[in-house]
């Protein structure tokens, strides 16, 4: 009995592994509380019909030299505070569109929770990132 025992186990431990060097690569969540999410396409939409609307590069500056969408503004999620954000936007209601690499990236998810922890309530997410904004072939720009 105790063999079965041990057997069912081992059978249980080593399905569990099989199983989980199956799973699929961790993607940031569909939807986030506090922002819209955008394809590239909508967020281009965005960019052509608000004039005022605020591009921020939530990634590190180096990840930066890959390249960046023309106009947006460098603001690393660890950066990202009440007073960054009152620095780059004139007030709460300031549309901003938050991004990153791409569907695997965190940073522009952190940040977009920190905006809307700090009141800002007009916000966009490429959750694809500057990834999905390359493959839809707009253009971009290279930080110098």
């Amino acid at each position: 009995m105790k063999f079965v025992s041990a057997l069912s186990a081992i059978l249980f431990f080593s399905c569990c592994f099989l199983l989980s060097s199956f799973a699929a690569p961790w993607e940031v969540p569909i939807v986030l509380d506090g922002a819209t999410p955008v394809t590239a396409e909508e967020a281009m939409d965005l960019i052509r019909q608000m004039d005022n609307l605020v591009l921020v590069d939530t990634r590190q500056t180096t990840q930066r030299k890959k390249g960046t969408i023309k106009g947006s503004i460098s603001l690393p999620h660890t950066s990202t505070s009440p007073n960054a954000l009152a620095m780059i936007l004139s007030d709460k209601f300031t549309p901003v569109l938050f991004y990153c690499d791409d569907l695997r990236c965190s940073q522009s998810l952190k940040s977009i929770k920190k905006a809307v922890s700090y009141g800002y309530i007009n916000i966009f997410w490429l959750r694809g990132g500057i990834s999905e904004w390359i493959s839809k072939g707009f253009a971009i720009a290279k930080d110098k």
